[in-house]
């Protein structure tokens, strides 16, 4: 048995238009920043202040910085851990009433020294429709660079349906990790924008033929063009169920019924399938 992945693309794309979010010129508050003259003295932090970006929601807010050091204009957001270990995270979330293409904007991260090279700034985007099922999603790992650079997350099509809403959101490091004083991991972020795309498009359409599928809990694939490392299970809310090594398999026999996600990865990519378990 196996999955015989069909892949048909027709793109006929006019140009991309994008909603800026994430300007970061404007903050609901402001205030002396946490731990000011730390980020000042040792990290050489531009004019820190804290507070909350207009239309960004704080995980907890102490590690949320304005700064003057931008790619454009007179601000940009810095993340960083607080009271050493902590990270900080900051979420957008707002209606759609179409499907995005991707999320771009321009960063820098600035990672603590002697910390391994494993440790990355995050960005994770979901697309959920009126049911709040997610339909589209995408996961991002922003390494380190000292200098702004443009960065653009594609955002894959996990099913078929209307969007409703869009959730962005950036951490500054995706494993917990002790800093030297109390901050560090630094994560710039600027001009943070929305991609649409205005087209005629038959878009993405993926044949995705699995067997068995719908199935009571057993699915077997072959492909002969890749190698697959990994598969990540996701129920229809965005939330991970199974994270396994992609050997003939996969076991699902103890999920209850209805509609998941399948997250199939290579070494550089990965297929969604979207399977019935009875």
């Amino acid at each position: 048995m196996k999955i015989l992945l069909t892949t048909f693309l027709l793109f006929l794309v006019n140009f991309i238009n994008g909603q800026t979010i994430g300007e970061f010129e404007l903050w609901d508050t402001i205030h002396i920043a946490s731990y000011q003259d730390e980020l000042v003295n040792d990290h050489n932090i531009q004019d820190p202040v804290g507070g909350i970006p207009n239309e960004w929601k704080p995980l907890n807010g102490f590690g949320v910085t304005r700064t003057t050091d931008s790619h454009v204009d007179d601000f940009a957001i810095i993340l960083h851990n607080w009271y050493a270990y902590v990270e900080e995270e900051i979420q957008y979330k707002n209606k759609v009433s179409e499907f995005p293409l991707s999320i771009s904007g321009y960063y820098k991260f600035v990672r603590e020294s002697g910390l391994p090279d494993s440790i990355m700034a995050k960005a994770e985007i979901s697309i959920v429709n009126t049911e709040k099922e997610v339909i589209g999603h995408a996961s991002f790992n922003l390494d380190t660079c000292s200098s702004y650079q443009f960065f653009q997350i594609p955002i894959s099509i996990l099913t078929n349906g209307q969007p409703d809403s869009i959730e962005i959101n950036f951490k500054n490091s995706n494993y917990s990790s002790l800093c030297n004083n109390n901050a560090c991991n630094f994560l710039y972020l600027d001009h943070v924008t929305i991609d649409y795309t205005t087209k005629t498009v038959e878009q993405e359409m993926k044949e995705n033929i699995i067997y068995p599928n719908p199935t009571e809990g057993i699915l077997y694939w072959e492909n002969e063009n890749h190698v697959y490392r990994s598969v990540e299970v996701y129920d229809m809310k965005g939330r991970l169920i199974k994270k396994v090594r992609a050997t003939e398999e996969l076991n699902i026999e103890r999920l209850p019924a209805g509609y998941y996600i399948l997250k199939i990865f290579t070494d550089d990519k990965f297929e969604s399938v979207k399977v019935l378990k009875l």
